[in-house]
């Protein structure tokens, strides 16, 4: 008898902040990680920079592939950032980890 773990799924997100930033981070609780980040427990931005809402979010299987989506999107432009929220979780991943690219026509 097999003895299977369920993987959580990981979460890349985006947070608006009062500010107009945009946090980006990685999590496997959603919920929790944006309530902590509302109460300033979470990170030390979003401590200094209130959070008004959750922007968008991708839902990926493996936390490596999230670690790596996570850096990628942190080091994109602000206008860049903002493009992502059409985009499926599938469609960031092939743009930002094997294309290596954004591109506004997706």
């Amino acid at each position: 008898m097999e003895n299977k773990q369920q993987k959580k799924p990981c979460y890349v997100y985006l947070l608006l902040c009062e500010n107009q930033a945009l946090y980006c981070g990685w999590t496997t609780d959603l919920k929790r990680r944006f309530h902590l980040h509302q109460n300033g427990k979470a990170a030390k931005y979003t401590r200094a920079h209130k959070v008004k809402e959750l922007y968008c979010y991708f839902v990926l299987d493996d936390p490596t592939i999230a670690r790596k989506l996570e850096y990628a999107i942190k080091q994109l432009s602000h206008k860049e950032k903002v493009l992502l929220k059409s985009l499926s979780s599938e469609q960031v991943v092939e743009q930002l980890l094997i294309k290596k690219t954004l591109r506004s026509d997706v």
